[in-house]
């Protein structure tokens, strides 16, 4: 399906394996998000990696040498964050990384082992302790939630394991369902719909899991899948419903040739 690129306002970029490897920006990837916004098209940023916080993506892009405003990165552990903060939930249990606890202590969460709610995101310091104090808050009664439940994430050439097989640790062990707080959940989803002022029909999701793309259409957005990170051209091919994006971008140039 063609995709008429300069009828659109809003253009949503997923960041891993999409917009970079994490070490380096994908090709023309750069030039392409400074294109869009000389032609003053709002660019944002959603990411279920937590590895860095809102301010800490915003400062990575800006050593990549792109100045990205912090308000144009939405990260799960800022949903999480907001999530907790409207339902008076001011301590968590954070299986996660620096970048997440920013977020949360960003927004009045504090992140301790005394808590009513457990949270599993990205964690390259996952063990059995962090299992087993996980175990015992919701055993006795806590809530689990979590920023996503992707498998892998992309640096450089590899593949290296993501929030899924940490959450898959917690929920045998517990027996119970995480409440997704990332993509491709209806929360993040609200959250993206009450903070930016967009119409729907004017807005595409570019990423490469088709994740992104059952996000995007419950958004009510246009969906594009690049082949640079998770997904294979067979697997797009295969994708049916809301999993089946409105195009694939095997060049990514398509976008700027079309503006």
């Amino acid at each position: 399906m063609l995709i008429n690129y300069k009828n659109l306002k809003t253009f949503f970029f997923d960041l891993d394996g999409t917009v970079w490897n994490w070490r380096d920006f994908n090709p023309q990837m750069r030039h392409i998000i400074e294109k869009l916004e000389k032609k003053h098209k709002k660019v944002f940023f959603i990411t279920n990696n937590t590895i860095l916080s809102q301010t800490g993506y915003a400062r990575k892009f800006s050593r990549m040498g792109l100045q990205i405003a912090e308000e144009q990165i939405i990260t799960a552990g800022l949903v999480a964050a907001k999530y907790f903060q409207a339902k008076g939930i001011d301590r968590v249990y954070a299986i996660g990384e620096q970048g997440l606890v920013e977020d949360l202590s960003a927004h009045g969460i504090t992140v301790t082992d005394a808590a009513r709610a457990v949270l599993v995101s990205y964690d390259r310091n996952f063990n059995y302790a962090k299992l087993k104090n996980a175990y015992d808050l919701i055993r006795t009664g806590a809530e689990l939630y979590t920023t996503g439940r992707e498998t892998s994430w992309i640096v450089g050439t590899e593949k290296y394991p993501a929030v899924g097989p940490i959450l898959a640790a917690v929920e045998a062990a517990t027996k119970k369902e995480a409440i997704n707080l990332g993509k491709p959940s209806a929360i993040m989803k609200q959250r993206i719909l009450d903070d930016i002022f967009l119409f729907p029909e004017d807005c595409i999701l570019i990423g490469d899991e088709l994740s992104d793309v059952e996000f995007g259409s419950s958004c009510g957005f246009r969906t594009a899948v690049v082949l640079t990170g998770i997904v294979d051209d067979n697997s797009v091919k295969e994708a049916q419903g809301t999993l089946k994006p409105d195009t694939i971008l095997r060049d990514i140039n398509e976008i700027t040739r079309n503006l």
